[in-house]
């Protein structure tokens, strides 16, 4: 529950922050979702539109013995550790609608597909 706080206030930072800021309050999003945030490096980082960072980070694991690179999404809504290969290609693209469509038929904003809409509006009262 605390992470989730955690998330809600950092999105709302970044919303309410700059544009050149939020990179910044990402990147301690990023270090805040691992156990030993002091050992997190990043890496690489790449911004694309959403606004969403890219790339990629090493850290210890909880046991602190094994250091490992995992690749990592941020988004306003969301950080994703280990993203899987389509979670990569719609997230991290210049143009997020047509990389949405081509991975899974499915234009964001379709008109003809009300129950896109009812499934997303669904789902945000779930999360």
């Amino acid at each position: 529950m605390l992470r989730i706080r955690t998330l809600i206030g950092a999105s709302l930072l970044a919303l309410l922050s700059g544009c050149a800021s939020y990179q910044t309050a990402y990147e301690e999003r990023l270090r805040a979702s691992f156990a030993r945030s002091g050992d997190v490096e990043i890496l690489s980082r790449t911004a694309y539109p959403g606004p969403v960072l890219c790339g990629e980070v090493s850290s210890y694991e909880a046991s602190g013995f094994v250091r490992r690179t995992d690749f990592y999404v941020i988004g306003p809504e969301v950080v994703l550790i280990r993203p899987s290969p389509r979670e990569r290609d719609v997230f991290c693209s210049r143009n997020p609608e047509l990389a949405f469509l081509s991975q899974l038929g499915i234009a964001p904003d379709d008109a003809n597909w009300p129950a896109l809409r009812k499934i997303g509006a669904d789902l945000y009262v779930l999360r």
